[in-house]
């Protein structure tokens, strides 16, 4: 969920959560039984998921590889992925050791939070995992009462709005430090300095 020229930035100020966002906290990993492909093109399979906020249960070289062919993420090193883990509210669907959906949010617990690495394995899209574990990290107990959370996507904004998100209302106001090539190899100082000085400041806090 990481902006580019074409992308826009959405918040929302917590007062009332929509109907269609509903969903009880998950305080302890909680299980569901649902329809949903193995592989793309099979007939569908009831697998029985379980939704987990503990950090422990999520394994971190999974969430690596798909943050690896994300639009936002790629190149991202998986000791940052392992850090991101342990500093976030993260929420995760998992089917048995498998992990098919993903979310987090970064937050002081008091009146911000920036909700990020939103991603669905491509084999399990389409059945509503998004969905599912965006609605459980909202539902989160540090996630209420704040003043404001933020994110950013390039073509998920009907997802995002069902949840009362819109449009930056002042975005002018906002301004951002963004460094595109972090997760790149350095060659060598000039070239690093040479690539970031031609790199566009484009929107993005992934």
């Amino acid at each position: 969920m990481e902006t580019d020229p074409q992308m826009y930035w959405l918040s929302h100020a917590i007062r009332t959560r929509p109907a269609t966002a509903e969903v009880s906290a998950v305080r302890s990993d909680s299980v569901h039984s649902g329809l949903a492909r193995s592989e793309p093109g099979t007939e569908p399979d009831r697998v029985l998921t379980v939704l987990t906020r503990d950090p422990r249960r999520i394994p971190a070289d999974q969430l690596h590889a798909l943050l690896q062919g994300s639009y936002w993420a790629r190149g991202i090193p998986l000791p940052t992925v392992e850090r991101a883990l342990q500093g976030s509210q993260c929420m995760a669907v998992l089917a048995g050791d498998q992990l098919l959906a993903f979310a987090r949010a970064v937050t002081d617990g008091a009146t911000f939070a920036w909700i990020c690495d939103v991603i669905v394995h491509p084999a399990w899209r389409g059945r509503g995992f998004g969905k599912q574990v965006v609605s459980a990290l909202l539902a989160q107990p540090e996630l209420q009462g704040l003043r404001r959370l933020l994110l950013a996507t390039a073509d998920a904004h009907t997802l995002y709005q069902q949840y009362g998100f819109s449009a930056l209302k002042a975005p002018e106001r906002w301004l951002e430090l963004h460094n595109p090539m972090v997760y790149q190899p350095v060659a060598t100082t000039s070239t690093a300095t040479t690539a970031q000085s031609d790199a566009p400041l484009t929107s993005g806090a992934h």
